[in-house]
């Protein structure tokens, strides 16, 4: 199920452009951001692959 959470969290780092910058936006850990975002993806591409942000190592 989708939170308002998760849409919030995803919502930072899409327009920061950085999950660092999405965790110190919404005041959680980076580790939170990563999990809520890596959790939508799942919920959003059950049926398919989906990756909402472009991930850079």
């Amino acid at each position: 199920m989708l939170s308002l959470e998760q849409l919030t969290v995803f919502k930072a780092a899409a327009e920061l452009g950085s999950f660092s910058a999405a965790a110190r936006d919404t005041g959680k850990a980076v580790s939170t951001v990563s999990n809520s975002i890596s959790n939508l993806e799942v919920h959003l591409g059950s049926h398919y692959s989906i990756a909402l942000l472009e991930y850079r190592h």
